[in-house]
């Protein structure tokens, strides 16, 4: 089995560990059954199923996790269908930071929006861990509002809310504790050395953004503090971004008067999200006075 371990490896470029995940879904046996086993003991129809799914990623350039079908992210199991993006590790890297620092905040109950959900990754996340909490996952693609709730379904959790909006358009009269958002950032002039797997498969609306990628962050800053509550929380937007912007963004966040914010960066020593102290617009008594029939 190690052979055609590292003849996947080679061909496909992807690490030991995503191989077998590969040859356990072609197979549908676990890695326990396998271990022993040479590649002239699986059965004909196993190596047809592997074979075809090596010259997906080789030949049509098919992303691994379109081919799975399902990967883990954090505390959930995500279904994942072209062309909608990817959950990244990077961005379950700071998913999880943000989860600690909120459970340090002793957040329990309240409501959280995650802008531009895709695939419900970040939603389903935080609804689980939060259980108390309710989850608006809001998407502007109809596609990703739809697998957002297939995902939902499949991990079994009550406390989402979906909403198919343009940004905050659908959701006037709505006030959260606490936005996250993982938007389209890539700078459009980064195209050229990306990955074609990429460009192939997933949506370029989920990817690219004007100004240089700022275009939707910056709509968020400006537009959270009408649908934010005042809390005690030390931050509570937190934005993925990428590393090319955190001096313009510095300069942005001046320029609106946000002093209250920190970059973080990724286990890549790159910068991955901004989290930031937004101030509501709105008194107590304005937002309770915008739901009133």
């Amino acid at each position: 089995m190690q052979e055609l371990l590292e003849m996947i490896c080679a061909k496909t470029g992807i690490s030991l560990y995503q191989a077998w995940w590969l040859v356990e879904h072609a197979t549908q046996q676990k890695r326990t059954e396998l271990m022993f086993l040479k590649e002239s003991q699986l059965r004909p129809e196993q190596k047809e199923a592997l074979y075809t799914m090596i010259d997906d990623m080789v030949i049509r350039k098919k992303p691994l996790a379109y081919i799975l079908g399902v990967i883990p992210f954090f505390n959930v199991s995500i279904k994942v269908k072209p062309p909608i993006l990817i959950p990244r590790p990077e961005t379950e890297e700071w998913v999880s930071n943000v989860i600690s620092m909120l459970d340090s905040y002793g957040l329990q109950e309240g409501k959280i929006l995650d802008m531009c959900t895709g695939t419900g990754c970040i939603a389903l996340a935080f609804a689980k861990y939060f259980p108390k909490t309710k989850v608006v996952a809001a998407d502007i693609n109809q596609e990703a509002v739809d697998l957002t709730f297939e995902n939902t379904c499949f991990n079994r959790i009550p406390n989402i809310y979906l909403s198919t909006t343009n940004l905050f358009s659908e959701l006037t009269g709505l006030t959260f504790d606490i936005i996250v958002s993982n938007p389209p950032y890539i700078d459009r002039r980064k195209k050229l050395s990306m990955k074609k797997n990429v460009l192939l498969w997933e949506d370029e609306k989920a990817l690219f953004a004007n100004d240089h990628g700022m275009a939707l962050i910056k709509d968020i800053i400006d537009y959270a503090p009408y649908y934010m509550h005042d809390t005690p929380y030390k931050y509570n937007l937190f934005i993925e971004i990428a590393e090319y912007h955190e001096e313009p963004l510095k300069e942005f966040l001046q320029e609106q008067g946000i002093t209250q914010y920190e970059f973080h960066v990724d286990h890549f020593g790159n910068v991955r999200m901004l989290a930031m102290k937004i101030k509501s617009f709105f008194t107590v008594e304005q937002i309770q006075a915008s739901k009133q029939p």
